[in-house]
């Protein structure tokens, strides 16, 4: 497959990509389709019939009041339409509807039957089936409230929607309701609007928004009358609803709303969009139904068994019926269940993981693929300043240390640098910019150490912090003042800190601060800090009469060194990240008292720059115009550059260092800023209005570059290693541009192989000529674009089958489509997200993973998992958590079956061979509901045994919760065993009391059990003939019950301490228990502790003997439970290291689970 690679990362500004229509070959659903944006905006106020006076649009009629009410009778009222709900009682009902569940209550009410039925009756049929009902009911309370999660996605999309705007009706302009709006209304919007519907901009006056949330886009929209692309969200003549104007103002045309809006796409889609059962929820599923069926089939045996043997059919039905059913069904199992899922959730919250469904924890675990949003997730969504260009030399922004060059002759070159570094970076474990060896670079012609430091120098430095290298390459740093980074009253001493060639200077008093005595980056960041637009939430600075200051009262905090900088900002994003920067090596406040700004021209998309007049500090003859913008467009007005604070012409080295920093800054899909500036005589305010006396935009002297990047956040790279050594792969989707997508993912480790670009430049190919099916291309990079012209699975198949993978402009209904092909292909796919844009999507992958704190309310109202603290890194430590849950409910499910057979065993031996009755139903339900509780809740406790994370995802359709091993592992080595460990404890007691094996065979029914009805046993074998008179042991009802009470509390006691032994066997999967550590679960100690003594209450407890049918057990009733050690200790550590030293022998595939 060929993808068509014109116009692959996007066609230029104002140039329609030839191939984005929309609704290309693949239709997605839930499509956004609009032609308005195609039309000019006299076509569109035709189409809407609104009446505007184009020369006087202020002055315009708009709709009229009759046009509005029939618009409004025809589309309804500006909102979304809620989805259907489920009422409660419905959901809590429907718990009932488990087949497990069902089972038990239609146990309890036969039993209920039975005793109704029974003469006389038995009131252990009555407790028992109490007790089944009971169970059943707080079973499904617990399932209800654990899921309880009403859909609040339309009040999360209401809280975006605005309350008011401002529209233009019957020729006035006035406030009206956003619900009242209707296609063709003429709206207004102002700087901190919220867009009410979508509307076609016909005037706007610099009016940015912000709809990251909507479409991906992570930087502020320029809202544009023009049309600059074919597609809708990409238009800039189209705002949409739930939008935020930003910046300036303008005016449009309302085009569409409520449902049809393109955040009701999205809704809609989002509420159609059908949730995925987790794999517990199926793994559970069949195990209900396998537990069932053996259950009711084994019962049917046994109770038709027990009805040829003409056993009364009650006794029959109650204990070849109704036990077998209690003792098959493992009744405590569910609540088991919940309660390592609740504990694991209680976990993972302390590791800033939310989980809304537990149920989906475990699927984590099996997650493949991990389809992760950019701007949020994997980066910070704020412009941080990257690389700086000054004195000819490119260094980083952030340790003041070189980064790589600038390509040497093309970008394919840039990228395999990439690649290489990123591998290196990756050899190193840790995190760092790009780096190479030392390289003739092109026209900067210098060797450069490329290593970079991983702690961030520059928030260490402040105003009177001094830096230095050292001769490892990191800085030293001198002791601050006392009072650094506090809020002060006073001004810092004039220092100065040299870092690799660079100059940062603080200011002393206001007074003492030049333009000449700054150093060359000390003027760069004072260029970049006053033409700014950018400023903190807070007051900046207090000014004093007569504007002098009496004393420095700076209100806004300076930044403190070591800290994380979490001041706010308002301004446009570019604007806002030089700011902060700047304000952290000299404070901001400083700088724009010391230049008051004069004049300034904003920056306009025709321009492309910027400019301000300020003063002069220090020469109050002269005044300083600054200008920043385009570095192509800010080059072209320079005559000269400054270099180590001397002003010299620009030739041809020049322009080929400056060239070879700005491609590889743009290459790296870093947005770059120029900077420059001309000190001219001072004027008068007025003189600068008079037309064709502005200040000079010629002959300026170049300064330098800021580079700027929303950077990765801290720790993702790591993570995203972590995930491949887990077989977990990590492909971003994002609505931002190809080449920014790209860079981050190459420095977050996300694309690491050649792409078809770089095949094509190895090969000297054209890229068009290189398939995508090449085995040498191991990353792609797909845009939105591109997707529509897919038409085939195959087609899918070749992209997503690829190791790395990034989709950059995809829209809503793509990101649906990715993670359904991807389900096709069989992957469970994890998919992170924090817009409303991300939703349908969160919704529909297995695992929904929203951001906490940047997220929308929507995102979070869609997704399984939310993270509270917005770090990628926290998935890994859910992916890990997952693994382990499952490695816990296996160990879980295999403990709690592997007691079926002993339970069972009695009720075959009472209705086949009529022995007395091994184990009473109270017995069973007390083990299955009390004593098993706390030894199989403890191992949601159990740490990751040492290989979680290096495992491969399992396979979901062949490593099943409850599979081939698993079952023969619970039922036949475990259940044989402690069977026949507790048949031996129970005919132990008889032969204890010298009662023969003969006087208990085929005496069940009508003798040892029933004490009320019972009459007197004489003992087989016992009669001897003394003084000519046959004499036998005869054994009394009371006598009878008392040995039969001991026989079954021997049974009883014998499988509890069983399981006892049994849970430390448990403990681990691979690992040896020895190694793994026995002690390192103290919650198992408690278990087992709780377990042991609810066992010796009911078997010593006067009160409890007569219910329970105990009775005192001599000490001989012990000794067979400690068969089960001797003989499972040795079994289970040698399956064990089989899986360790040989995972594909038989012993391992088919005994180990």
């Amino acid at each position: 497959m060929k993808l068509p690679f014109k116009g692959a990362h996007g066609a230029p500004e104002g140039v329609p990509a030839p191939d984005s229509a929309e609704g290309g070959a693949v239709q997605a659903r839930g499509a956004y389709e609009v032609d308005d944006h195609m039309v000019s905006p006299e076509e569109v106020a035709e189409r809407y019939n609104v009446t505007i006076d184009w020369e006087n649009i202020v002055g315009s009629k708009g709709l009229t009041s009759q046009q509005v009410k029939d618009l409004q009778a025809k589309h309804g009222l500006n909102q979304l339409t809620p989805p259907k709900t489920t009422p409660e009682i419905i959901k809590f009902l429907k718990q009932f509807t488990n087949p497990l569940m069902a089972l038990l209550l239609v146990a309890g009410a036969l039993t209920f039957m039975a005793y109704g039925i029974q003469s006389p009756r038995d009131k252990n049929n009555a407790i028992l089936a109490a007790a089944l009902i009971i169970v059943v009911t707080l079973t499904c309370l617990m399932s209800y409230l654990q899921e309880r999660s009403a859909s609040s996605l339309m009040d999360s999309l209401k809280k975006m929607m605005p309350n008011k705007c401002t529209v233009i009706r019957d020729g006035q302009e006035q406030k009206v309701e956003a619900l009242e709006l209707v296609p063709g209304d003429l709206v207004r919007l102002y700087i901190g609007d919220r867009v009410p519907a979508d509307i076609r901009i016909i005037e706007t006056y610099d009016l940015k928004v912000e709809c990251s949330s909507l479409t991906g886009e992570s930087d502020l929209v320029p809202a544009s009358v023009d049309r600059k692309h074919d597609i809708p969200a990409e238009a800039r003549n189209l705002v949409f609803m739930s939008s935020l104007a930003m910046n300036g103002e303008g005016r449009g045309i309302v085009i569409r709303t409520g449902d049809e809006t393109m955040i009701g796409k999205i809704a809609s889609l989002a509420s159609d969009t059908n949730t995925h059962r987790s794999t517990l929820q199926v793994e559970v599923h069949r195990l209900v139904w396998f537990v069932g069926i053996l259950s009711f089939t084994v019962a049917i045996i046994l109770f038709v068994v027990g009805l040829a043997r003409k056993m009364s059919p009650l006794p029959a039905f109650v204990n070849g019926f109704i036990l077998v059913v209690v003792a098959n069904v493992p009744e405590g199992l569910p609540a088991t269940v919940t309660s390592l899922l609740s504990l694991t959730a209680l976990r993972l919250r302390d590791r800033n993981v939310l989980i809304k469904r537990t149920d989906i924890i475990e699927n984590l675990g099996v997650a493949t693929i991990i389809a992760s949003d950019k701007t949020g997730t994997l980066t910070q969504n704020k412009m941080s300043v990257e690389n700086i260009y000054c004195n000819m030399e490119l260094h980083g922004g952030k340790g003041f240390t070189p980064p790589p060059a600038a390509p040497q002759a093309s970008l394919e070159r840039a990228s395999h640098l990439a690649k290489a570094s990123l591998m290196r970076r990756s050899q190193l474990g840790r995190t760092s910019n790009l780096g190479r060896t030392a390289s003739n670079a092109g026209a900067l012609g210098r060797t450069s150490n490329l290593a970079r430091i991983s702690h961030d120098p520059a928030t260490q430095m402040a105003v009177g912090r001094t830096a230095r290298p050292r001769g490892d390459g990191s800085l030293e740093f001198t002791a601050p003042p006392s009072n650094l980074g506090k809020p002060s009253t006073t001004l810092q001493a004039v220092q100065e800190a040299t870092i690799n060639h660079f100059s940062v200077q603080g200011f002393s008093e206001l007074n003492s601060v030049t333009w000449e005595r700054s150093s060359t980056l000390t003027k760069l960041l004072t260029i970049a800090t006053v033409c700014n637009k950018a400023k903190f939430t807070f007051a900046e600075e207090q000014s004093a009469k007569d504007g002098k200051p009496e004393h420095t009262a700076i209100t806004v905090p300076m930044f403190q060194p070591g800290s994380e900088d979490t001041r706010k900002l308002l301004g446009d994003a570019t604007d806002c990240g030089l700011l902060r920067y700047c304000d952290r090596l000299v404070p901001s406040s400083l700088v724009r008292m010391a230049y008051k700004k004069v004049f300034d021209i904003p920056f306009n998309s025709a321009n492309k720059w910027s400019l301000a007049v300020t003063s002069c500090p220090g020469d109050a003859n002269h005044q300083l115009v600054m200008m920043k913008g385009a570095p192509e467009i800010v080059l072209t007005k320079c005559s000269h550059h400054l270099h180590n604070n001397q002003e010299k012409e620009i030739d041809d080295d020049f322009r080929a260092s400056m060239n070879a920093a700005y491609e590889r800054c743009g290459f790296m899909g870093e947005r770059v800023i120029g900077f420059c500036y001309r000190k001219i005589s001072a004027r008068s305010v007025d003189s600068f209005h008079v037309e064709g006396q502005g200040p000079p935009t010629e002959g300026l002297v170049f300064m330098g570059l800021m580079s700027l990047v929303d950077p990765p956040r801290p720790g993702v790279l790591e993570a995203v290693n972590k995930c491949r050594s887990a077989g977990i792969r990590v492909a971003m989707v994002t609505g931002d541009h190809p080449l920014t997508a790209e860079a981050i993912a190459r420095k977050v480790g996300i694309v690491t192989l050649m792409t078809p670009r770089e095949v094509a430049a190895e090969a000297s190919l054209p890229e068009s000529e290189i398939d995508i099916t090449d085995e040498r291309v191991g990353a792609v990079v797909v845009t939105g674009s591109q997707l529509r012209n897919i038409t085939t699975e195959d087609d899918w198949d070749d992209i997503l089958t690829k190791p790395e993978i990034v989709f950059a402009r995809t829209s809503p209904q793509q990101k649906l489509q990715i993670v359904e092909n991807l389900q096709r292909l069989g992957e469970t796919v994890a998919v992170t997200g924090d817009g409303v844009n991300d939703s349908p999507a969160l919704k529909r992958a297995q695992i929904g993973v929203a951001m906490g704190k940047g997220g929308s309310d929507v995102a979070r109202d869609a997704a399984d998992i939310v993270l509270m603290d917005d770090e990628f890194p926290s998935i890994v430590n859910a992916i890990e958590e997952g693994r382990v849950i499952y490695d816990n409910l296996k160990k879980t499910i295999a403990y709690t079956l592997a007691h079926a057979v002993p339970e069972v065993l009695p009720l075959f031996l009472n209705l086949v061979l009529n022995f007395p009755l091994g184990l009473g139903g109270l017995l069973i339900l007390s083990i299955d509901l009390i004593t098993e509780q706390g030894p199989a809740i403890s191992l949601a406790y159990e740490h990751a045994e040492a290989d979680v994370m290096k495992r491969p995802p399992r396979d979901n359709k062949k490593d099943r919760l409850v599979d081939g091993p698993v079952l023969r592992y619970a039922y036949l080595v475990y259940g044989i065993t402690t069977s026949v460990l507790c048949m031996l404890a129970f005919f132990t007691i008889f032969w204890w009391n010298g009662v023969p094996l003969s006087s208990v065979y085929n005496k069940g029914s009508d003798y040892w059990m029933f004490p009320d009805t019972q009459t007197d046993l004489t003992l087989t074998g016992t009669c001897k003939f003394i003084d000519g008179v046959e004499r036998c042991r005869i054994l009394s009802p009371r006598e009878q019950s008392i040995i039969y009470w001991q026989a079954q509390s021997a049974w009883y006691v014998t499988l509890i301490c069983s399981q006892f032994w049994h849970i430390w066997f448990c403990k681990t999967r691979t690992e040896s228990i020895f190694k793994h550590g026995i002690f390192r679960n103290t919650v198992t100690f408690y278990g087992t502790a709780v377990s042991v003594a609810v066992m010796i209450i009911i078997v010593y407890a006067p009160f409890l003997q007569g219910i329970f049918a105990t009775w005192y057990l001599p000490g001989i009733g012990w000794v067979p439970m400690i068969g089960t050690l001797f003989w499972l200790l040795p079994y289970t550590e040698y399956t064990k290291r089989q899986v360790r030293t040989n995972p594909d022998g038989w012993w391992a595939r088919k005994m180990a689970w």
